[in-house]
């Protein structure tokens, strides 16, 4: 039986590190990038976007990278050295550092990875932009500051996550337009929709279980 905090250390650490890379970031200048072409191990490289959104690749010289997503580029490359007589390249592109200002969504959304963070941009948007909630999701979100340390990507004892504090947003006001409360977004901040959780009655206590209303227990189970 797992305590919330466990549960939400659980989630967040055993989504694939595949999953939470930049799918739908958009690279830009001083974005610091790993380079690996399969059939030859030699060019692996790690470049780092010039600030005219450029970088060199040995055979094929001069990349245009800014605005592109991870996958984007990695199709340009693929198609470039295909030019040079390397037949079916398998190109992986891996963001090393992120220079640009980003977020990152993990949790209950359908498409959890790193997303851009335009200046105004609302935290609604960026939940669209990660195609919306699971079934599973619960009715809030937590935002978890950058400037605190950060566990993302490792694996971290449960008692860490108690430690992090963070912001609590309503989902139902946010997405109705209720919430009036800016919720502000930094470059870096960790934005987790943790999982809706079932629970059954042992002694008087009151949780927020379920979006209809409330249910009274002491022990909770996840789903």
């Amino acid at each position: 039986m797992s305590s919330p905090a466990e549960s939400w250390t659980q989630e967040v650490h055993s989504e694939p590190a595949s999953r939470l890379t930049s799918l739908r970031y958009t690279l830009g200048p001083l974005d610091i990038l790993e380079i690996t072409l399969y059939e030859r191990p030699e060019l692996k490289r790690e470049v780092t976007i010039s600030r005219q959104g450029t970088f060199r690749y040995p055979l094929i010289g001069q990349v245009q990278a800014r605005g592109l997503t991870v996958a984007q580029l990695e199709k340009t490359l693929t198609q470039r050295l295909q030019r040079v007589h390397i037949p079916k390249p398998h190109v992986v592109v891996t963001v090393k550092a992120y220079h640009n200002r980003h977020v990152f969504l993990v949790g209950q959304v359908q498409a959890p990875g790193v997303y851009a963070l335009p200046d105004q941009v609302e935290l609604k948007e960026l939940l669209m932009q990660a195609q919306g909630l699971t079934a599973e999701a619960d009715d809030y979100l937590i935002i978890i500051h950058s400037e605190k340390p950060s566990w993302f990507g490792t694996v971290a004892p449960a008692n860490h996550m108690r430690e992090v504090p963070g912001t609590r947003v309503d989902l139902q006001g946010l997405m109705s337009g209720q919430t009036t409360r800016a919720v502000k977004l930094r470059s870096g901040d960790t934005i987790y929709v943790p999982r809706r959780l079932s629970g059954y009655a042992l002694a008087p206590f009151e949780h927020p279980a379920h979006k209809r209303g409330r249910l009274t227990y002491v022990a909770l189970q996840t789903r």
